[in-house]
C-alpha cells in the first residue's frame, strides 16, 4: 500500500481515480480535489472509500 507524505494535505472530498496508463494495462493513481474546497483535510490514516474511487480507462 503506498503512502502519502505527512507534509500533504488532501481535503476530505478527494477523489482516488485509477486510470490505464499504457496499452499494457499499466495502472496509476490520480488524486483529484476541487481547488476552492473547504472540506476538512483527511486526517492522518484515513483512507478514501471505494466509492469515490472509480476505475478510469
Amino acid at each position: 500500500m503506498g503512502h502519502i507524505r505527512a507534509s500533504v494535505r488532501l481535503p476530505g472530498d478527494v477523489t482516488a481515480e485509477l486510470r490505464q496508463a499504457t496499452p499494457l494495462g499499466d495502472v496509476h493513481i490520480a488524486l483529484l480535489t476541487d481547488p476552492n474546497s473547504r472540506i476538512a483535510p483527511m486526517p492522518a490514516e484515513a483512507t478514501i472509500p471505494l466509492s469515490r474511487t472509480p476505475q478510469v480507462e
